[in-house]
């Protein structure tokens, strides 16, 4: 329970979207007298249907700065690969690769910061991020974090400007009997949690 918070609501038609069912959305943000912000979804679904739904709000820790000198823990011992088209082709092992945040790194120490990818939480995993300016953490019950550095950002906000925390399932789900898939419907509810805090230096 927080000291403050406010619920969200979002219906949709059937078939918006090419979703073959309605959706009833609500969002409940909580802001705890600590400084932790979580963000509680609830959907509910008319017919089953796959959900995605997720945050993607930009941080940027070092005040404006370009972030891929941010320094990033992610707690994932894989990654979901993708071809060039952005297309999932497997969930791989972190180990060897640019992808391997289990130990604090820069974001642009490899591939020029450029990361668009899922990681693959492990269970109770966590995120943290720490610029010159402040330090976020990140929590979630979901078992995957998408990581977008920002490298398509444009008008307003230049490329790096600003990182995505966004978590959910894996991309491309229905098509993957493997991956832990999202589905609501009657008698269906999908919830989840994800929480973040922020602190000053």
């Amino acid at each position: 329970v927080g000291i403050a918070s406010v619920t969200l609501g979002l219906r949709t038609e059937e078939g918006k979207g090419g979703f073959p069912g309605g959706y009833e959305v609500e969002v409940t943000y909580y802001l705890t007298e600590d400084g932790v912000l979580t963000l509680d979804y609830r959907v509910r679904g008319t017919k089953r249907s796959p959900i995605a739904i997720t945050n993607h709000s930009y941080f940027n820790l070092s005040g404006g700065e370009d972030i891929r000198g941010t320094m990033l823990t992610i707690d994932a011992a894989s990654f979901v690969d993708v071809d060039e088209a952005l297309i999932p082709t497997g969930v791989v092992s972190v180990e060897g690769t640019p992808y391997d945040f289990r130990e604090e790194r820069s974001i642009g120490r490899e591939r020029d910061g450029r990361y668009d990818n899922t990681f693959v939480l492990e269970r109770n995993g966590g995120i943290v991020a720490e610029g010159s300016v402040a330090k976020l953490w990140c929590r979630t019950t979901e078992p995957g974090v998408q990581l977008y550095t920002g490298e398509f950002l444009s008008g307003d906000h230049a490329p790096f400007s600003g990182f995505a925390l966004e978590t959910g399932r894996y991309p491309d789900t229905p098509n993957h009997a493997d991956y832990p898939a999202a589905y609501t419907g009657p008698g269906e509810e999908y919830r989840t949690t994800t929480s973040y805090m922020v602190r000053i230096k």
